[in-house]
């Protein structure tokens, strides 16, 4: 299962969050009826929002999504869902 996750350019927010719920409860589904289920979520990590964000902010691109990043963690984790099988950025 493939899924789209987010643009790592500000803080994460309901939008963000949804997708990963409802991708839980699938995945979640798929692996009880399934013996093998693989679940790959983007995180996309470059991008015009994304550049012009870390210009505006005076950071480098890598330091904008790796805290970003973390923080999508964070929220995705906090409301209880599984980490992907894998997360491509």
């Amino acid at each position: 299962m493939y899924v789209c996750g987010p643009t790592v350019y500000d803080t994460p927010h309901l939008g963000n969050a949804r997708p990963a719920v409802v991708f839980d409860i699938l995945f979640r589904l798929l692996r009880s009826r399934y013996d093998d289920v693989t679940y790959a979520r983007n995180l996309t990590d470059i991008d015009d929002k994304i550049m012009e964000r870390a210009a505006l902010n005076g950071v480098s691109i890598q330091a904008l999504t790796n805290r970003t990043i973390a923080e999508y963690h964070e929220i995705v984790d906090a409301l209880g869902c599984l980490r992907p099988t894998y997360s491509p950025r």
